[in-house]
């Protein structure tokens, strides 16, 4: 809650408290308790009145607004009971005082919980030396469906696309900020449906301000192709500003990040077309559930491609580089797209996201890195994996077992089917969580997919969950999410912290390396930065140096190069 109304609620309910003994005592005690719940209620009052003043009024607080109104009347019989106002039936005031007084205590408690329950939380200060700015645009692709699942409409694919990227710090404007909870018209009432609570309820996300300006300009050190590019995948489910801690955090770096919307399984999809049928949740081997999934990944794959292509048009100043003939885009976008370095690109992804860009990587030869946040991966095939098929192996490439049934090609290394030489793909730092219900079906394609991409990491964060891993700990009470298992036992905003930390530090260390093969990645914030980040920008840690402030809520995973060893020693 904000200082406004942890202060109302508190003066609210001593001045009940205060309305209880100066109708229960009498004399001295009276006065005395009488003459505090007209202060308190003047204090209340005011309070509120500037609470209002400011904006901050929201349906969470309607037992706060009830309590006001309660103290209005309850003064008036406090004033009668301290004999400031002198009536005759004083002694029906005082059961009135310790009535209303009671009722004060009560609306004060309701509105405190509602208050803990629905946060206005905070977003954390991005790390990173600069400002951030934010901007977004609509790209249309013609040539592909709206969406790769049955029912799937005729219409061409709208990719919706945010970004965040280093601005120019003249530009901070507290009122300019990203609001979380408009960045679409529809958001409010997709997330209700989603989640079958009142849209009234989730009001309090329209109160969310990001620490990220809206179109502020291009930082002016950020020259033409020298800012990294990170492309973040949402998860089923989810929209492009899921994750805007950690794309902010990436930005304040000096990364500027792409995230765009997969239709057909985002929150904001019209339809929502990713529901399983009946039929195929019937099947028990689920061989046709993970059919249904598949052709999601590469269309959705492709979306980060062509998001790429059309950043590419857009810095060239084609026309028609947003797809529509007719949408123009702003000087803005040509800045953004004109300062990206669109040849070496890391990806991003939680959950379905994930896959998305595990699939990404294997398609896509300008991706380098890949970060898989909780990644979804089960229901993918040794091709979308990346691995070639085994010479021994009883299925084919599209098995999903890649444990058994597939190997890796190294680099240069001729692959075993005799489809030539297989390049090697990019590392991939896998970040899992411990106490998600879906985690044991991930890890045989998890733990396979690290050891057979060589530089990779699998990291498990301890007492976590699958929504650790995106905004949701700034959105609910944490207390409220353990109980739904959205979240884990462990600390969130340390978990969000780590999570931050590693992905910044990972994507620094192998887009740097990719730039620049002999590029030297300092090991402590503050420290004068490689040429990727710029001479007079802080430097995220470096990834050995972030897995040894986080080691408390870290784990090596199965599959990991420290796997082994650690389990050892356990």
């Amino acid at each position: 809650m904000r200082r406004l109304e942890t202060l109302s609620i508190a003066a609210a309910a001593v001045a009940g408290v205060c309305d209880i003994f100066a109708g229960s005592l009498s004399g001295v005690g009276a006065t005395g308790a009488g003459i505090g719940s007209l202060c308190l209620t003047a204090l209340v009052a005011g309070l509120v009145a500037l609470h209002l003043f400011k904006k901050q009024r929201r349906v969470h607080m309607a037992p706060l607004y009830a309590a006001v109104a309660v103290r209005v009347v309850a003064g008036w019989f406090g004033a009668v009971v301290s004999g400031i106002v002198p009536w005759h039936v004083a002694t029906n005031a005082a059961v009135w005082l310790v009535a209303l007084g009671s009722t004060a205590c009560v609306l004060s408690a309701l509105a405190l919980g509602m208050g803990m329950l629905f946060p206005l939380s905070r977003f954390p200060v991005a790390p990173g030396p600069h400002s951030v700015g934010t901007a977004s645009m609509e790209v249309v692709d013609y040539t592909r469906p709206s969406s790769s699942y049955p029912r799937a409409g005729r219409t061409p694919r709208e990719v919706l696309v945010r970004m965040w990227y280093p601005a120019d710090p003249g530009a901070a404007d507290v009122k300019n900020r990203l609001v979380y909870g408009t960045v679409r018209a529809n958001f409010i009432r997709r997330l209700a449906e989603l989640t079958n609570l009142p849209p009234a309820v989730l009001s309090h996300l329209r109160k969310l301000r990001t620490r990220s300006m809206v179109n502020a300009p291009v930082a002016a050190t950020a020259a033409d192709g020298s800012l990294p590019v990170v492309l973040f995948s949402h998860g089923m489910y989810g929209y492009t500003w899921q994750n805007t801690v950690l794309c902010e955090a990436l930005a304040s770096y000096g990364m500027l990040v792409v995230a765009p919307s997969h239709e057909g399984d985002s929150l904001l999809s019209r339809p929502f077309l990713a529901k399983v049928p009946k039929g195929v949740e019937a099947d028990t081997t689920r061989e046709a559930e993970r059919d249904f999934w598949r052709p999601a990944f590469d269309n959705r794959a492709a979306d980060l491609s062509f998001v790429l292509g059309a950043m590419a048009s857009l810095a060239a100043g084609e026309s028609g580089a947003l797809g529509r003939p007719t949408a123009t885009p702003t000087p803005l976008l040509r800045s953004i797209a004109r300062s990206a370095d669109l040849t070496h690109v890391a990806a991003v992804g939680h959950s379905f996201g994930g896959g998305t860009v595990t699939r990404f990587s294997t398609i896509d030869p300008r991706c380098v890195t890949v970060v898989a946040l909780d990644g979804w991966l089960w229901p993918m095939n040794a091709q979308q994996l990346g691995f070639p098929k085994s010479p021994t192996a009883g299925d084919s490439a599209e098995s999903t077992d890649v444990g058994e049934t597939a190997v890796p090609a190294a680099a240069g290394e001729q692959a075993e089917d005799g489809g030539g030489s297989a390049p090697r793909l990019p590392p991939i730092l896998q970040l899992s969580a411990t106490d998600w219900e879906w985690t044991a079906g991930q890890v045989p394609n998890r733990s396979r997919l690290v050891q057979h991409r060589p530089g990779s990491r699998h990291m498990s964060l301890l007492n976590s969950n699958h929504h650790n891993f995106n905004d949701t700990p700034m959105l609910f009470a944490h207390r409220l999410l353990r109980k739904t298992g959205a979240i884990g036992a462990a600390d969130p905003m340390l978990l969000v912290e780590a999570i931050t930390a590693l992905t910044a530090s990972w994507v620094n260390a192998t887009l740097a390396r990719a730039v620049d093969p002999g590029s030297v990645v300092v090991a402590v914030a503050g420290a004068p930065s490689n040429r990727l980040l710029g001479e007079q920008r802080t430097h995220p840690l470096a990834f050995d140096a972030a897995l040894s402030k986080y080691k408390a809520v870290l784990r090596p995973a199965e599959g990991d190069v420290e796997y082994e060893r650690t389990a050892k020693d356990v």
